[in-house]
C-alpha cells in the first residue's frame, strides 16, 4: 500500500473480505479510510457497493465528498459528510446535523423506532460498520431518547458516541452507544 495514499493511524479497525479482495477500515485524524486489497493484476479494477434508497430517493454526489440522500420527493432523508464521522482515542463518534437532529426526535415521537433511527445515525458509516452501528442504537434505543429530545428542544445537535470494548490495538467493539448534546457545526 501505498503512503502517500494512505492517512489511517495504526491497525485496521475492521477487516473484510469480499470475493478475493480485502477492504480494511483505519482511524483516520479525521475519520475512517477504507481501502481495497487486491490479490493480484488480474483482480477487477472496479468494486461497487450497493446503497440502499428510499423508494424513488437519489443519492447525489457533491464536490467536497458530502453525499446527500433523497426520497422521491426530493427531500434529503439522510447522507453523509465528512467532518461528522470520526475516531478518538476512546472509539467511534457520528456528529448529526441539526436538520438530522431533528429527524431522529420526530422518528422518536412518532414511535417509530430503533431502527428507523438507526438509519439516520449509522448511514454515514461504510458497510459492516453501519451493521454494527444499527445494532449498538437498537440495543441502546431508550437510553438515547432522552439526549436526543434535549438537544433538539435546545436547538443542537446530538453526537452518537461508541467507545471502544477494550482500549486495545486493534481496538476491539463497542461496549455501549451514547448520546451527547453538542454545538452544530452547521
Amino acid at each position: 500500500m501505498s503512503d502517500d495514499l494512505h492517512s489511517g493511524q495504526g491497525a485496521a479497525v475492521l477487516n473484510t473480505t469480499v470475493d478475493s479482495a480485502v477492504l480494511s477500515s483505519f482511524p483516520t485524524a479525521d475519520g475512517v479510510q477504507t481501502l481495497i486489497q487486491i490479490s493480484d493484476a488480474d483482480a477487477p479494477s472496479e468494486y461497487r457497493f450497493p446503497l440502499s434508497l428510499p423508494e424513488g430517493g437519489q443519492a447525489a454526489l457533491f464536490d467536497d465528498g458530502t453525499v446527500i440522500i433523497s426520497d422521491a420527493s426530493g427531500v434529503a432523508v439522510s447522507g453523509f459528510r465528512s467532518p461528522d464521522l470520526g475516531t478518538e482515542w476512546w472509539g467511534y463518534y457520528v456528529q448529526l446535523t441539526r436538520a438530522e437532529t431533528r429527524r431522529v426526535a420526530t422518528i422518536i415521537a412518532n414511535n417509530q423506532g430503533a431502527t428507523v433511527a438507526a438509519g439516520v445515525v449509522c448511514s454515514a458509516l461504510p458497510g459492516p460498520a453501519a451493521f454494527g452501528c444499527g445494532a449498538a442504537i437498537a440495543l441502546a434505543y431508550f437510553k438515547i431518547i432522552d439526549p436526543v429530545n434535549r438537544a433538539n428542544s435546545a436547538g443542537k445537535c446530538v453526537a452518537f458516541n461508541y467507545p471502544w470494548l477494550a482500549i486495545s490495538s486493534p481496538p476491539v467493539g463497542w461496549t455501549t452507544v451514547n448520546a451527547t448534546t453538542v454545538n452544530c457545526r452547521r
